[in-house]
């Protein structure tokens, strides 16, 4: 058995993957192995895999079955203590020693910093969690980490899992949700453990690119969106003994209605404004619940959305043009 297994699915990102397994590289690990998991790729990246076989790296090909189907692959061939996942278009600064010592040393999972980039420069860093570097917290207190849009600790791969709890609970991802299945996965696992640690700093790369999965708009884009509802769903379902933490479960739902909904719009999706309606119903329907606990940013976009779909998706447009540009 290895220390950690880093786990990379890859579609279509072939001219990308070479700087991610450098930043793998530079990590300076002992005992780890890598496996990339070619999800059917159709733009040579499956040959741009082969390239990096070796006894450290595993290349698996299947057929296209979406991110979460290949990242289940990749724990399913795993054999490491510890469970780690990057994206093939991403990449990462050298931090997996460090982070490591806080599992060793009895925490059950521990997340990271991540650095929002565009292609030309450095945007943002989120997931800052408070004002010391460290800060250790018990389960409850670190799934208000997950299920807080303040935060951005609802993906992936800023964290590091015990492979233990993951294949001793049977959690993998639902490969028929394609967005917001790190959240659910994130809550499912943070559900099993007793500490996590949380460390300050911006480790993890995420890159907004121009041809991004979830910047091509289309109808397939518009259905992989769709499936973050049920996706917050379950989440909303697994906290309901807690209302705080259901009640921010709730927030991101609302927010993940709001996003869809600017992207019905946007693409003048087929029935697209009854399916707007039927989020501002729902929305409005847990109102009592954002009211309380929703950041007051998120409650003027709220607001915005609810009284002008037109305005609310034009302010986010221009957003987004400016973030990518």
């Amino acid at each position: 058995m290895k220390k950690l297994a880093i786990i990379i699915p890859v579609y279509n990102t072939s001219k990308y993957l070479e700087k991610c397994l450098k930043s793998i590289e530079a990590q300076k690990l002992d005992d780890y192995e890598v496996i990339i998991v070619d999800d059917g790729s159709t733009d040579g990246s499956s040959q741009e895999c082969d390239k990096y076989q070796s006894d450290i790296i595993k290349v698996i090909h299947i057929e296209n079955g979406g991110v979460s189907n290949a990242r289940n692959q990749g724990i399913l061939a795993s054999d490491s203590k510890y469970i780690t996942f990057v994206d093939s278009d991403d990449y990462i600064d050298p931090c997996y020693n460090e982070l490591m010592n806080y599992l060793d040393e009895g925490a059950d999972l521990v997340s990271f910093g991540i650095s929002i980039d565009n292609e030309k420069t450095h945007l943002e860093d989120r997931c800052i969690i408070g004002e010391d570097l460290v800060t250790t917290y018990n389960k409850s207190g670190y799934i208000e980490k997950i299920v807080d849009i303040s935060y951005f600790n609802c993906v992936i791969w800023n964290k590091i899992y015990k492979s233990s709890i993951i294949k001793e609970n049977n959690i993998l991802f639902d490969k028929n949700i394609h967005v917001a299945e790190d959240t659910l996965f994130a809550v499912t696992y943070s559900l099993n453990i007793l500490k996590a640690v949380h460390v300050n700093k911006p480790y993890y790369h995420y890159i907004i690119h121009a041809n991004s999965a979830l910047r091509v708009k289309n109808s397939s884009f518009i259905k992989r969106v769709e499936t973050s509802i049920p996706a917050y769903q379950k989440v909303q379902e697994l906290l309901k003994f807690d209302e705080k933490l259901y009640a921010l479960a709730v927030i991101q739902g609302a927010h993940a209605r709001l996003g869809l909904s600017e992207h019905y719009y946007n693409f003048k999706y087929d029935n697209y404004k009854s399916l707007i309606k039927e989020n501002k119903v729902w929305i409005k329907n847990h109102k009592s619940y954002i009211n309380k606990y929703a950041p007051k940013k998120e409650k003027l976009r709220i607001k915005l959305f609810l009284t002008s779909t037109k305005l609310s998706c034009m302010i986010v447009n221009m957003r987004n043009k400016k973030r990518s540009s």
